[in-house]
Parts: C-alpha cells; structure tokens; sequence
C-alpha cells in the first residue's frame, strides 16, 4: 500500500512488462481531500518526486520508452475549454463536444506550449506512446465542465493506458465512475508540523512567516501549559468568567467616563481643536502638512480625488483623504474639499500629536528596557511611525 507520495512515485514508475507485447493497462488513481489538506502541494511534490527520479534513469520502461509526468492544473484547463468553446462557436457550425472533448489533452498541451514548441513537441510524443504520467490536480474546480473532464478521464484517458493520477474534495466527484478502474485513495490532514513545514518550503523562508509561525507555537505551549495547571474545566471556566470593570465607563452605569478622555500633557483639561488660523504645535503634523501640499498636491486632490501624490510616504494618507472626502459628501449632502477637510482634521488632531511627540522618547526608552528585560536583542525592537491623522 502506499502511504506517502515517494511511494506512489515509486509506485508509477514500475515498467510496463506488456507493453514490449502491444497492450499497456494502467489503473487510475483518485486521491480525495479536504479543502486545506494539501491536495495540490502534494500533486506539486509528486510530479517533483517523479521528474527528479526520471531525471536520473535513462529510462524506467523495459520498452525503452521514458516516461514524462505532466501536471495539468483544472482550472488551467477549463480556461483552454472556455476558450476552444468561444473560439469554436464564432466560426460558424462547430465541432461537437465529444470532438473537442476527445483531444482534450492534445488540446490542452498544444495551448499551455503554443510558445515552447520543443517542449509541446515531447510532450505530445509522450502522449502517442503513451507515456505520459498525468497529474490532474482538482477536478472540483472544473464548474460546468466538471462533468466533461471525469468523462474524458475515466472513458478516454484511463483506458488508453495512460498513467493517471487525479485530486478533488470528496464531494466534488461521481464516485460510481471511479469504482470500476480506479484505485480510490484518501489524503490524510497535515498535522501542524507538516504544514509548517508546507508552508516554510513554499514562501521559502521567509522571515515574517517564521516568526508568525513562532508567535502561533507560542500559544499553543501556553495553552498546555495552563491546561496542565488547570486540568479540571470548572476551575478554568471560573477564571474565564473573571471580568475585570472597564475604566472607560462610570461605575455603576454604561456611560463613559469624561476624565478619561485623552488629556494634554500635564493632565490639566481634556485635548480640544485648535482655534482656526491657530500655527501647529505637533512637529509631526507639520511634516505631515508639507509634505501633503509639496509641488500643489492638496490643490490637484482638490481638482481630481484620484490624483495620486508623488512622494511615497503620504500615498496612504491621501487615499484616505480622499475617501473621507468622498463619504462626508454623500452622507451630509453638504460638499466639502479634500483640502477644507485636511484643515479640520489637522485642528482636531494637533494637541492629540503634540502629547504623542512629547512621549515618543520616554516610550522608546521604556520598550527597549522591556526589550532587554525580556532577554531579546535591541534589534528586534521596530518602532513603527505614528498612525496617520485621517485615520486618527
């Protein structure tokens, strides 16, 4: 039995002992899935296994013959049938789908190779003697031609002695065709190592995703652990249900507490707009206010919403401008310019930026003590820059 694709590689590749005699039978195999089991990447892996065991043969076959795998991706090929069909009706009297249906694989290589004629040439050779390994990877997705496709595979492709193998969700197929000549397979879930593991060989590496992927191991280790001191569930429950008072609402009632609105700095009143004309005290806004009206920008938004700044670091805030400005005039009714926006937002903004600018140093010091009190390295520590004031 095969358990693993290296042994499904294993088992396709075994020579054709009739074939020096005229017959070749082969016997489909249809692997079944779940949605995220790994379907695809392990079809990916296969036609690999494969083209880097063949890579390494001269030959597999007694006949001499050497054997070719082909991933035809299904959604790929209903593309080609899209287009056979549209191409096909707009000349006049077409051929009928049993035609069109009967080359499918022909067609299919002579449209995904129209631009390598080398590669399309061997691969339709393959096809003639039969040597072909096809990797039909999820015919679920096939939508109205999913009917076509199984019929082609099971009454055509199969019986012409082509090695096939095939994946879909369990309901995604007629699984009375499959009974008679196909061996029927089920794909087991990836546990969680596999699919990390899955996942790091995809991306490759990358940096954001291991770390993702640490902060989710992470987890999972604190939730043994608390499940390890807490074994019983109505111990966790009663500390699940602990509910500690939202300090932004008065006691005893839902409404919000007004001395925990954000203050300027001191404490002494709450943070209100600026009286109009009034200059910027934020050093932040400032910059954010220049560079927001560098060569006219604020002018040409004001002409055009879609107008699309030149400097990198405010592209951002002038989509959002711009959006702002296009909502506010549908919901008031009343019309307003993404530069009389601008200019409120900044009033109402301006003390918020100032306390924000004043801590900015203190909150840098006490992240980077957190940071080596924590035993990581300075450099893993990213300041990210303050959230724009549209979104503010």
């Amino acid at each position: 039995s095969a358990t693993t694709m290296a042994s499904i590689a294993e088992l396709l590749l075994k020579p054709s002992l009739l074939r020096a005699h005229g017959t070749h039978e082969a016997e489909g195999v249809l692997i079944r899935a779940s949605p995220g089991t790994g379907k695809s990447w392990s079809m990916l892996q296969l036609h690999y296994l494969l083209a880097k065991d063949l890579a390494g043969n001269t030959s597999h076959d007694n006949s001499g013959v050497r054997l070719v795998p082909f991933l035809v991706v299904v959604q790929q090929l209903v593309q080609m049938l899209v287009a056979k069909l549209q191409s096909s009706n707009s000349k006049g009297p077409a051929s009928s789908s049993k035609d069109l249906d009967n080359n499918m694989l022909v067609d299919y290589i002579n449209w995904s190779y129209s631009d390598k004629p080398a590669e399309r040439d061997m691969l339709l050779q393959a096809y003639d003697m039969r040597t072909l390994i096809v990797l039909l990877d999820g015919i679920d997705e096939a939508a109205g031609f999913k009917e076509r496709i199984e019929d082609f595979l099971v009454n055509e492709l199969v019986p012409m002695g082509m090695r096939t193998i095939a994946t879909s969700r369990p309901e995604g197929v007629r699984l009375q065709l499959y009974q008679k000549s196909f061996v029927i397979m089920n794909l087991e879930k990836l546990n969680d190592e596999q699919q990390r593991s899955m996942i790091l060989a995809q991306l490759n590496g990358d940096e954001h995703f291991t770390r993702l992927s640490g902060f989710s191991q992470l987890r999972k280790d604190h939730d043994g652990i608390y499940n390890n001191l807490f074994p019983e569930q109505r111990a966790r429950a009663e500390i699940e249900d602990f509910a500690v008072r939202d300090r932004f609402l008065q006691d005893g009632c839902r409404a919000y507490d007004a001395a925990m609105r954000q203050h300027v700095r001191g404490g002494v009143r709450v943070v209100a707009p600026i009286r109009e004309g009034a200059p910027l005290q934020s050093g932040s806004l400032r910059v954010f206010d220049d560079l927001l009206r560098q060569d006219g920008f604020l002018q040409k938004l004001n002409e055009n919403l879609n107008a699309a700044p030149t400097v990198k670091q405010i592209r951002s805030v002038a989509f959002r401008l711009a959006k702002l400005t296009t909502k506010r005039n549908r919901k008031e009714g009343i019309p307003t310019s993404p530069e009389a926006l601008w200019k409120q937002i900044l009033a109402r903004t301006d003390e918020i930026y100032v306390v924000a600018d004043d801590m900015m140093e203190v909150f840098s010091v006490v992240a980077k003590r957190l940071v080596h009190d924590s035993g990581l390295e300075e450099d893993a520590l990213h300041i990210g820059p303050l959230k724009d004031p549209v979104r503010v």
